[in-house]
């Protein structure tokens, strides 16, 4: 039973370690110690090693490393990440960063890139980082088409690239374009081209899509 009055002394041996301190009260923690066996003496200030000296040997044991899952959700506007191997998880979305203790959290992801970092604040425990791209939605219609096909193009890009390719891989259409406030479609006509199907490419700052329609 330790006496809270008396000054205790601690030395502790091991890997790139020797400490010793003194302290009074009922506690005492050493910090930040790296894996390995430790030998750890306790005596008091003023009193003969004869009469009282303790000595333990303690083993440290790395924690688990971190461990990621991810999953996106919802047509890829949320993503889930299940987390293992930490009690307390720092989670950075775009800068913006959240502690977590669950074991499960759920992301609603902007538009265009998403940075994702996860620690743990134990540097051995490894860091998680992920970058993810959540698209701007695209529909066209007619499809299938005939004289033209209309882009409704979701999201606040204004400047896009569109490119249509053959299912050889041929491109037979390309164009930038600039939607203005008013609208947010594009038509293309298309009463030129063989019956078939195409792929459609959209790109922009935070529009990525690709979408295979058919000529009738």
């Amino acid at each position: 039973m330790i006496e809270s009055t008396y000054t205790y002394v601690m030395t502790l041996s091991g890997p790139s370690t020797n400490i010793t301190d003194s302290f009074t009260g009922s506690s005492y923690s050493f910090d930040g110690l790296g894996a390995g066996t430790y030998s750890m003496y306790v005596t008091i200030e003023g009193v003969s090693a004869n009469e009282f000296e303790r000595f333990f040997e303690v083993t440290v044991r790395e924690p688990d490393p971190l461990t990621i899952y991810s999953g996106l959700t919802n047509k890829s506007n949320n993503l889930t990440l299940t987390m293992k191997g930490g009690q307390v998880y720092n989670v950075t979305h775009n800068g913006k960063t959240t502690q977590t203790s669950a074991s499960e959290i759920t992301i609603a992801l902007d538009n265009g890139n998403n940075a994702i970092r996860v620690d743990t604040g134990l540097e051995c425990q490894g860091v998680y980082q992920e970058t993810f791209f959540n698209s701007s939605e695209v529909q066209i219609a007619p499809n299938p088409f005939n004289d033209a096909m209309n882009l409704f193009i979701g999201g606040t890009d204004r400047d896009l690239k569109i490119d249509i390719f053959t299912p050889g891989g041929s491109l037979i259409h390309t164009e930038q374009c600039r939607l203005d406030s008013n609208t947010r479609m594009i038509t293309i006509p298309t009463s030129n081209y063989p019956q078939g199907s195409y792929t459609v490419n959209i790109q922009g700052e935070t529009t990525q899509q690709s979408i295979q329609v058919v000529k009738e």
